[in-house]
């Protein structure tokens, strides 16, 4: 499927840090991550991502802080308001991942959403109402070849 010229754009909440891409979402690289980082990180059960081609992604405003969450990946965010905005891996550097609520469009993501990812750490009362595919991650190609296979993490 040949990527859509389209212009999607989004931004954190106090508007300090904005950002667009040119190109519509990668459906393989969007979903859900059920990882503890990513709990720790969004103060919430899970988090709902969405994988552009990092040649069409910029920010536009401001500058997102990074911190170095792994010894692969870094998340972006906004050092005014705290909003999660985005994260990259340095083994998988033609894609950057914008958190779905970050969207000026969000209620539009879910065609694009392909899996759960990182079960393993899934909150056990949570209750998941779809059918999409649901891997741990070292089931999930893009992670284990990246050495993104979830183990417990520590706080730096």
């Amino acid at each position: 499927m040949a990527e859509q010229s389209e212009t999607w754009k989004g931004g954190c909440l106090c508007g300090t840090v904005t950002y667009e891409s040119t190109v519509s979402p990668n459906k393989k690289n969007s979903g859900y991550c059920h990882c503890r980082m990513c709990q720790k990180a969004h103060g919430n059960g899970f988090n709902c991502f969405i994988g552009f081609s990092a040649k069409s992604f910029r920010i536009t405003r401001g500058e997102p802080t990074i911190y170095q969450s792994s010894n692969v990946g870094e998340r972006g965010f906004c050092g005014r308001c705290g909003s999660p905005i985005t994260m990259r891996y340095s083994t998988l550097p033609d894609v950057i991942y914008v958190y779905v609520g970050t969207m000026d469009r969000a209620g539009e993501m879910e065609r694009y959403m392909d899996s759960h990812v990182c079960i393993e750490s899934e909150i056990p009362w949570l209750t998941i109402h779809d059918d999409l595919p649901r891997e741990r991650s070292d089931e999930v190609d893009t992670y284990a070849s990246a050495g993104l296979v979830v183990e417990e993490h520590e706080p730096q």
